[in-house]
């Protein structure tokens, strides 16, 4: 049962560090194509496009900032009843 917690753990950590991952390349191609629409044109078109990559890219970091908090809530709440068991038992 605790080679399984470990394995479940293990999983959801990689799972957190993907999304972190890929937040970021998200956020780093939404900065390049910030910087690409300022340098090319100054147009409607193009301003309108920079507002909803910056929209995105808070979006995209909201829902991360979540899952990062959740995950270590769910984390230390696991930690704690670890040690509270370890406790009990001695």
């Amino acid at each position: 049962m605790k080679r399984g917690k470990t394995i479940i753990f293990v999983l959801i950590t990689l799972s957190v560090i993907y999304i972190n991952i890929q937040g970021i390349i998200n956020n780093l191609l939404n900065k390049k194509y910030i910087v690409n629409e300022i340098t090319d044109s100054h147009t409607e078109k193009s301003l309108n496009g920079i507002y909803k990559a910056i929209d995105l890219d808070y979006n995209s970091f909201r829902w991360i900032i979540l899952i990062n908090t959740i995950y270590i809530l769910i984390l230390a709440i696991y930690i704690l009843y670890v040690n509270n068991k370890r406790k009990m038992s001695v």
